[in-house]
């Protein structure tokens, strides 16, 4: 949850320098993709 929170900030950022609209959403896209595998694999061992 903390590392999506954190990709979707760092994506903010980079957004705010650089103005690449694309990037931002590809790293947001990936931050969910990822906490998402990583909440299926918590919830897949407990």
């Amino acid at each position: 949850m903390i590392f999506a929170l954190f990709l979707i900030w760092v994506g903010i950022s980079d957004y705010k320098e650089k103005g690449d609209l694309k990037r931002v959403v590809l790293k947001i896209f990936l931050g969910v993709v990822a906490w998402i595998s990583l909440g299926l694999l918590f919830s897949f061992f407990t």
